[in-house]
């Protein structure tokens, strides 16, 4: 029973730091911050 304890509080804390947390501030490897509303530069995607 502890198992299952431990198992849906880490399902928990998953589910909060992804799909809750606010992530890196700016642009980063992958492009511009979408909320921002930066705009594209062709050179990271190279």
């Amino acid at each position: 029973m502890i198992f299952q304890l431990i198992g849906f509080l880490v399902l928990i804390w998953y589910i909060i730091e992804i799909g809750f947390l606010k992530g890196t501030v700016g642009a980063n490897k992958y492009g511009p911050d979408p909320i921002t509303g930066g705009s594209a530069d062709p050179s990271v995607f190279d």
